[in-house]
């Protein structure tokens, strides 16, 4: 599976890299819990990034809330 990383363009870059251990972590969660296309798991990395930015630190809580955005019923454990 890609790494978040692959997706962000750049995004993200004023993180450091205990914050981008718990963006993988929500990224591989979200990403575990469907199939989906590359561009999908494109637009996971994109909302994990922007609520990250708002200060979200739970990776389970990204993915539920990546998945909850995206309304995409799936297990993020």
């Amino acid at each position: 599976m890609p790494s978040i990383v692959s997706h962000l363009n750049g995004g993200g870059a004023a993180f450091d890299s205990e914050i981008f251990v718990i963006m993988e972590d929500a990224y591989r969660r979200a990403c575990n819990s469907i199939t989906a296309p590359l561009s999908v798991r494109k637009v996971i990395a994109e909302k994990i990034l922007e609520l990250t930015e708002g200060g979200a630190r739970d990776p389970r809580a990204l993915c539920q809330q990546t998945l909850a955005y995206m309304k995409i019923v799936g297990e993020c454990d």
